[in-house]
């Protein structure tokens, strides 16, 4: 349903939406996504589409409302976005959820919406928008990607929404395609090998119709007559002769296979419904079997040589269960993960029995977020948290970071409040929060409040979020400003209300850490035995997270600093960019002098299948590489359990861990040099005579086949250099000036005849092509060996870096050699060896251009 507005226009730099249209044409009409303009106020319910870029202005929760991504992104958690709060207290009293309230804001809407909106034009950054909303009798205000849906993506968590029209149609940022078609199609292997022979058919029947054509008119030339006696006489000349080719054609065009591109269609038709009704692909989870959207890409299935396979979401599940913790320097849990019992390393120590207090646990929705044990030997969590001194104080504090630092939101499915999130990791918190007894109720967005429930105490806590700094890759954190209620900040141990909790990645929150004086509590205290620990449970494939706190007792002055450079355009675009900016100032100096809390640990388990499929992959010939931003071993353990990697396998690791080096080794120069190299190619290709004589003067001394004898004649170096140059032509088998060459030719046909003239000119052809390619390789390697030679001298440490590859090339060449001559027929070497060349080669040509791939496979 679409409402009444204005459609508008801009120019340069920017596009403006004008707002409020006639009043008295305002109404909501029912149309499809064609009928949408610019300009117009839609509504959405929930679990429909978006039908075009908008602006969001209202929810039925307020301001803030769920989007799944899945269309744009493939991911299917689900991301928070927020009307811009310039719209809150303007629509406060809109209400379309009844029918009188959609008749009420038709006839308000057009009056409340007086002004317009400024939005770049129109591009398919779907990860970036900026726009300015200006109306009237209010000051300008930013909107950014959190104040917009995305055309296509579906509304979730919310009954509806209203939103501004700012781009539809191929404007959007979906459809958007500047210069490329709308549907672009992918080439299939068979149709180039179809077309290929085709054409090839095509071509070989002109002549045959063409010679047919003139045997014919020879054949009725020597009759005397002009025409047998059985024929009426016919005309005669090129005329006759064309149209004679052209029944010829039509007697041998049969010749071309027209048909077989029906008889491939109907092949891939039976193949379609065959994979469509194949139940080893259907999934029963979802209720869905499998798609074949385009039938021509089936035939690609088996022809597939390489898988690039991300981890998260892909060969695991993607949904996180709460395992172990640190708080206070104690380690808390004991439970195993999947990784853990296939590597041969689960923990058999007896779990511990005791039941547990009468507020733990979660509800239905949580419960499958949660899977937290201990050992009977092993502290245990509940005795803490029932103390009253310093240490409970500081773990319950460490739940209420649990708590708040979070985007969890909650659906109101039937009588069931569902947890949503935009990464499972915040559910799995959340869940343990509410495990060990402080519950996450509710988020009321339009006040900035976190309900918390003290399930211990039977006490609720309303927390007001300040100030949310969002989780990046490029930041690897995300922090949460808060202001706790006088009777939370009693039950952990009382100080300054106002506090900041930041969590993210150990390499990260330790360098913001303020100096402990004192000596460290407990076992994991300090900065290196924690490091230590979050190592070991990496090795298990546990995801681990660093806690930290902060007290903020001048957090006014920062807050308003802060506010102001958020409303600065120029800053926000800097912000956006990357650049140096007075926002990221602020945030840095907000996150620092930062007291470690702990960590936790949560566990992605495979997915059911993986590592068999994965095995049947291998055996097939088929390459496969994970990609992944874990730890290194992480990803090993995952590889090896996922069969990527076999168990036993002697890896060999090119990071900056093992080789720090590479931490000096800036991409900008690894560039230059993969530039030069190439311009050196493109030189040698463009004019040979270069790399030839280049090839020759280089490798000295050299012998040449004479122009008219068979014998191999030495030459110097400088006559070998002049000869070069004077005898390349620039084209691959060249053969200097055309008179030498047809002079060739008469001794060799007046010699041996016709046939050894044709075969000794395609072997001097073949001998000129070698020639120029070996030269021009040449002319790489020697601009591969000049820039090795610069980096080594700028990095001479990365000498060992190309020592231990060489040393490990080495290595494998030598137990692959027995194999290699049949001598250890009876093993295979893929299975101690795999992808030998597939593994080592891309990091050689990657990290350390000096060693060329072709030298390590």
């Amino acid at each position: 349903a679409t409402g009444g507005g204005g459609g508008g226009g801009g120019s340069g730099a920017s596009a403006g939406t004008e707002l409020g249209g006639s009043v008295s044409a305002a109404e909501w009409l029912d149309g499809t996504w064609a009928d949408v303009r610019e300009g117009d106020v839609v509504r959405v319910d929930s679990h429909e589409a978006f039908p075009a870029d908008l602006l969001l202005l209202r929810s039925s929760t307020g301001r803030e409302c769920w989007v799944n991504t899945k269309p744009l992104d493939g991911e299917t958690d689900m991301k928070l976005r927020l009307a811009p709060k310039v719209f809150e207290s303007l629509l406060m009293d809109v209400d379309v959820g009844t029918d009188e309230g959609e008749a009420a804001a038709a006839r308000a809407l057009p009056a409340l919406l007086r002004g317009k909106v400024l939005c770049e034009q129109p591009n398919n950054k779907i990860n970036d928008t900026s726009a300015e909303v200006r109306l009237a009798g209010v000051p300008p205000a930013l909107a950014s990607e959190d104040n917009v849906l995305l055309r296509g993506c579906q509304l979730r968590n919310t009954d509806w929404i209203l939103g501004l029209v700012l781009a539809c149609g191929p404007d959007s940022k979906v459809g958007f395609r500047q210069g490329e078609p709308m549907n672009p199609s992918k080439p299939v292997l068979s149709d180039s090998v179809v077309n290929l022979n085709l054409l090839r058919q095509a071509l070989l029947l002109v002549p045959l119709c063409l010679l047919g054509s003139t045997v014919n008119a020879i054949i009725i030339g020597n009759y005397d007559d002009g025409q047998p006696w059985y024929r009426e006489t016919e005309a005669r000349g090129f005329g006759q002769w064309f149209l004679n080719s052209l029944s010829y054609f039509l007697l041998c065009y049969s010749l071309i296979p027209i048909s077989f591109y029906v008889t491939r269609n109907i092949i891939f038709s039976f193949g379609r419904y065959f994979m469509s009704h194949d139940l080893t692909m259907y999934d029963e989870e979802q209720d869905e079997p499998a798609r074949v959207r385009t039938m021509v890409l089936l035939e690609q299935l088996g022809q597939v040589s390489h898988i690039f396979s991300d981890k998260t979401g892909t060969l695991t599940s993607n949904r996180m269960e709460f395992r172990r913790a640190v708080f206070g320097g104690v380690a808390y849990g004991c439970g195993d993960t999947a990784i853990s019992r296939s590597l041969g390393k689960a923990n058999d120590a007896p779990r511990r029995a005791a039941p547990l207090p009468p507020y733990a646990g979660t509800t239905a929705a949580t419960r499958a977020f949660v899977s937290f044990e201990e050992a009977e030997s092993d502290a245990s969590i509940w005795d803490v948290l029932s103390a009253d001194d310093a240490d409970g104080a500081a773990l319950r504090e460490c739940l209420v970071a649990l708590a708040v630092n979070h985007s969890v939101m909650l659906e109101q499915v039937g009588d069931a409040q569902i947890p949503s999130a935009s990464s499972p990791d915040e559910l799995a918190f959340v869940a343990a929060a509410e495990h060990f007894g402080l519950h996450f109720e509710a988020r009321q967005t339009a006040r900035g409040v976190v309900v918390l429930h003290d399930k211990a105490r039977g006490e609720r806590h309303e927390v007001q979020l300040l100030e949310a700094i969002a989780y990046s890759s490029d930041r690897k954190r995300m922090s949460v400003v808060v202001r706790l209620p006088p009777a939370l900040v009693a039950s952990i141990g009382g100080g300054c209300a106002d506090r900041i909790y930041c969590k993210g990645a150990d390499s990260v929150l330790f360098e913001r850490l303020a100096p402990v004086a004192a000596a460290a509590k407990g076992q994991y205290g300090s900065q290196e035995a924690l490091s230590d620990l979050l190592g070991e449970w990496a090795e298990v494939a546990l995801r681990t997270l660093v806690w930290a706190k902060r007290e903020l007792p001048e957090l006014d002055e920062w807050r308003a600093k802060y506010r102001e450079a958020f409303n600065n355009p120029s800053e926000v675009a800097a912000y956006k960019s990357g650049e140096p900016c007075l926002i990221t100032q602020l945030q840095e100096q907000l996150e620092s002098g930062l007291t470690l809390q702990g960590a936790t640990a949560i566990e992605d388990k495979l997915q059911d299948g993986v590592p068999e499929i994965l095995a049947d992959l291998r055996e097939a010939g088929t390459k496969i590489w994970m990609l992944t931003g874990d730890k290194v071993g992480t990803a090993k353990n995952i590889a090896a359990a996922c069969n990527i990697l076999p168990k036993t396998a002697d890896v060999l690791e090119i990071t900056t861990e093992t080789f720090p080096v590479l931490n000096e080794l800036k991409t900008a120069e690894m560039m230059e040099v993969q530039l030069e190299i190439q311009q050196a190619e493109a030189e040698a290709r463009h004019d040979p005579r270069v790399a030839v004589a280049r090839h020759r003067a280089i490798c000295g001394e050299w012998r040449l086949k004479t122009p008219l004898t068979a014998e191999w004649a030495p030459r110097t170096l400088a006559e070998g250099t002049a000869y070069a140059v004077r005898e390349g032509n620039g084209r691959a088998g060249g053969s200097g000036d055309p008179y030498s060459a047809y002079a060739r030719w008469r001794h060799t046909k007046h010699r041996f005849g016709v046939w050894s003239a044709v075969k000794g000119a395609a072997r001097r052809l073949c001998a000129r092509r070698s020639e120029h390619e070996a030269a021009i390789s040449f002319t790489m390697q020697e601009a591969l060996d000049m820039q090795t030679k610069r980096l080594d001298a700028k990095y001479p440490k990365l000498v060992e870096v190309r020592c231990a590859l060489e040393e490990r090339r080495q290595q494998l060449m030598k137990a692959m050699r027995p194999r290699l001559h049949g001598r250890d027929s009876g093993r295979s070497s893929a299975g101690k060896f795999p992808q030998l060349g597939e593994t080592v080669s891309p990091i050689c040509a990657t990290v350390v251009p000096s060693v060329p791939a072709q030298g390590i496979q």
